[in-house]
């Protein structure tokens, strides 16, 4: 939905001004009628002059919809464990002391460029633990100390920590203002470096290139101009690109470091140079055309930040699965197709956790089930109880919030007025800016698509729609389709999806599950008796029918009823 459509749609008067915003006549938040509120017509950035609130296009939606379309395991479990959040300053001001009293590493950070006013209004400290020295770093939230992150001193091999429990926002995120363009780098040390040169408008992550949270999503995402200044390296510049890519690439500026960071350039440049690479620094778009060359680029920094990463695929958790899929690529659109009640669901949920507990974000939006009775199947899985859902016990709960309660899944939250394509289109979208979802599941493509009169053309339509999202956001998505009306005895094949033929051409991969029925469709006379016998027996037969860059296969699992799981099968 574009910024004038949201508009008209809600019936809100606006008229341009100057080149790229429009003044809307009335404030949705504060009511103020003198045309205070002010949108960008393409990024759908706002805020009102006159009551202070600013937010995205997403931001408004929800204010003017009324809808809550993501919900996280965290929420539904209610009560998260308790962080301490704010820290005695007592423990900082104690590291503070002993790094007056601790001459080499004060001597280090002299070395590196930061000079006693900048160390001592940063609060920078030390510890030794151990024989150990550890730089102490605080954070600050709101003037509350709510973390202190250490970084290991030469001549140790740098690593660092956090203490847990406790918030990790943005380093320096009290002193950024969203009116002026904010410069975004990797390290603490880095940040305090361009403060030093005059940059007050800084902050860092952190946790790395690679970690970038929600809470840093909240803080950026109404900023206006952004620098991304992160390390030169594969993980730095891969990094830089999926911030870029979640803020919006529109308005995220990637300035290229020569081979060094920011601390090392400024050891050895002038901030005239700096100034240089930030007027040359290009727009974080991925452009529409590429040479031969730059695809090999794009290639070779996949390839650098998947070896330095280590295992960080999307990949299905039963090894003989994985063994006929490999890892699901960006962009890639896995369809999978069952019969009802064989167990497709469950399948998603098993996967969706197994990912987030390698710490991978997911999203799982299923329009048959709420996120609440998703959960529910959740806990059960987890804890393995016998006889399902409805054996759950509140001790269950308990251990179950106790041990999931940070997971990074997320469910999507369909109401009657949203389940229409595009609205979860673009809840799709707002979720993996947001959380950094690496992988989406959908549950399902015929409960979406419900048209009597054009059925094969709407779900031809919306599969394709879908590949696009993903090539769009760049990560894999798992489709769930229904097959047409087939035998219980048939496992559905490459062209038995309902409604359309469209969806092998589309799919990258297709997936089909078959569990054999174990009640015949004949009723005879000793059927009619009192039994809790299974419908399917639990032997399932998972076939890759059809893929773009394998050659298929087979697999079995076992699907675990009172468990509400599949294992993989043993031989």
């Amino acid at each position: 939905m574009t910024v004038a459509e949201l508009l008209d749609k809600f019936g809100l008067s606006y008229r341009p001004s100057g080149r790229d915003q429009f003044k809307v006549d009335t404030c949705p938040f504060c009511g103020d009628e003198k045309g205070h509120f002010f949108i960008h017509r393409e990024t759908g950035l706002w805020d009102c002059k006159r009551c202070d609130a600013c937010g995205n296009l997403w931001t408004l939606r929800r204010e003017l919809e009324r809808i809550d379309p993501v919900s996280s395991v965290t929420d539904l479990l209610a009560a998260q464990a308790p962080t301490n959040g704010i820290v005695d300053v007592s423990v900082i001001d104690r590291y503070v002391a002993q790094l007056g009293e601790d001459k080499s590493t004060v001597d280090y950070l002299l070395n590196r460029g930061l000079n006693p006013k900048t160390i001592s209004r940063a609060k920078l400290g030390f510890s030794n633990e151990k024989g150990v020295p550890w730089l102490a770093i605080p954070y600050f939230q709101k003037g509350k100390l709510v973390n202190v992150k250490f970084r290991t001193l030469p001549p140790y091999e740098k690593t660092f920590r956090v203490l847990p429990d406790h918030p990790t926002p943005l380093y320096n995120v009290d002193a950024l203002d969203p009116t002026k363009p904010v410069f975004v780098t990797e390290g603490e040390i880095d940040a305090l470096t361009l403060m030093q040169q005059g940059y007050d408008n800084v902050v860092s992550v952190p946790l790395g290139a690679g970690t970038f949270l929600p809470e840093h999503f909240d803080s950026l995402v109404n900023c206006g101009k952004i620098y991304l200044v992160l390390d030169p390296d594969a993980k730095g510049i891969e990094g830089a690109r999926k911030i870029a890519d979640r803020l919006g690439p529109e308005r995220c500026f990637l300035v290229k470091m020569p081979g060094v960071d920011i601390n090392d350039f400024f050891l050895r440049f002038q901030r005239a140079d700096f100034v240089a690479l930030v007027e040359e620094a290009k727009p974080a778009g991925h452009p529409a055309v590429l040479s031969v060359a730059q695809v090999f680029d794009e290639l070779q920094l996949r390839r650098q930040v998947r070896a330095s990463q280590g295992e960080d695929d999307v990949r299905f958790p039963w090894k003989n699965v994985d063994r006929i899929i490999g890892a699901l690529e960006p962009g890639w659109l896995v369809v999978l197709q069952a019969t009802p009640k064989v167990g497709k669901t469950t399948l998603c949920l098993n996967m969706s956790v197994h990912l987030a507990q390698r710490s991978l974000p997911t999203f799982l939006f299923c329009l048959e089930m709420s996120p609440d009775r998703l959960l529910q199947r959740i806990v059960a899985s987890y804890r393995r109880v016998p006889g399902g859902v409805a054996k759950l016990a509140e001790s269950d709960y308990t251990m179950a919030r106790a041990e999931l309660y940070r997971l990074p899944l997320y469910f999507g939250r369909a109401t009657a007025a949203s389940v229409e394509p595009s609205r979860v289109m673009d809840t799709i979208r707002y979720a993996v800016k947001r959380f950094g979802i690496r992988l989406v599941i959908f549950d399902h493509l015929h409960f979406l698509c419900r048209s009597l009169e054009h059925a094969s053309t709407e779900v031809g339509r919306v599969t394709r729609d879908f590949k696009l999202l993903f090539e769009e956001l760049g990560i894999p998505g798992i489709l769930v389709a229904h097959p047409r009306k087939i035998s219980l005895q048939e496992v559905p094949g490459m062209y038995a999806a309902r409604d359309s033929g469209e969806i092998p051409g589309d799919a990258d991969v297709l997936i089909s599950l078959y569990r054999r029925p174990l009640v015949s469709d004949r009723v005879r006379d000793q059927d009619y008796n009192d039994n809790e016998a299974p419908t399917f027996e639990s032997k399932t037969l998972v076939r890759v029918t059809g893929s773009r860059f394998g050659g298929g296969g087979s697999a079995v699992l076992f699907f675990d009823g009172d468990g509400m799981r599949f294992d993989e099968a043993v031989t």
